[in-house]
Order: structure tokens, then sequence, then C-alpha cells
């Protein structure tokens, strides 16, 4: 399952980032008609890239969290600069904390839902519990609390 999310993950980083530096992304997506209707893309940004910080934190990638956090910002702002390069697109720094902030509530997302748990020792109660080894023969029915009345 592991194999899965981890593809699944590098394919969905590969079609971001097409999406990212194509000269019309909705075009490409053939939702031409739905851009011309939007007046701003707020809001996208951050949809995509909080996928993309869930997406690879929960495919448990064997790195350390200051690498995987280093990693996806600097891919978060390079993908914004690297737009300069491509027209129509444009370099806007709103973007790039849409970016930013979608990654890491995405990385929180995906920590608080998919978190490794810790295993929890469960054993069986075989018969009564004996009241003895918590000091029960003390409190208990026949111990000095039951001899008050």
């Amino acid at each position: 399952m592991l194999v899965v999310a981890r593809v699944f993950c590098v394919a969905y980083w590969g079609v971001l980032t097409v999406l990212l530096l194509v000269p019309d992304p909705w075009a490409l997506l053939g939702l031409s008609r739905l851009a011309s209707t939007a007046s701003t893309d707020r809001g996208v940004h951050f949809l995509l890239f909080f996928i993309l910080g869930f997406l690879i934190h929960a495919s448990r990638w064997p790195w350390r969290l200051l690498a995987f956090l280093l990693v996806l910002v600097l891919y978060a702002v390079g993908a914004e600069l690297l737009q300069w390069f491509f027209p129509p697109r444009s370099v806007d720094a709103l973007d790039m904390v849409e970016n930013v902030v979608g990654i890491a509530l995405g990385s929180l997302a995906s920590w608080r839902l998919i978190r490794p748990r810790p295993p929890t020792a469960t054993r069986p109660v075989k018969g009564p519990i004996d009241n003895r080894s918590y000091g029960g023969d003390k409190c208990g029915p026949a111990g000095e609390l039951g001899r008050l009345g």
C-alpha cells in the first residue's frame, strides 16, 4: 500500500509541476470556459499545495522532517519563480505564500490524521481483579474501611 501511495504522490507532483509551468493550465485540463468566468486563482495554489503536502507526508518518505519541509518550501518558491520564464505566467508573492501555507497545513493535516499510533498493550483479564496487589487488602470489604461500621 505504501508503494501505491508513493507512486500516486510522485505522479501528482509531476502533474502539479506541469500545471504550474504551462502558459494556460486551464486549457490543458480542458477547463478554458471555467477559467474565463473565474476572475482570480486565489485559493487554487493553496489547495494544490495542501494536497501535495498531505500526500508527501502520508506517503511516509524516509526523510527527516526538516529536510522534508526544506525541499517542499524550496519547490513551492522555485515553482513560482520559474513562472517568470513561461509567459503569460508571472511571479506573484501571494501565490508563494499560498504555496508555503498549503504545504504546511497539508503536512499538518496528514500528520494529525495518519500518524502512526503507538501499539496498545492489552492483556485479557482472567477472572476478578485481585485488589490485594493494589492495597485492597486494607480497603476492601474486609479491610480497615469495612470494619468501621
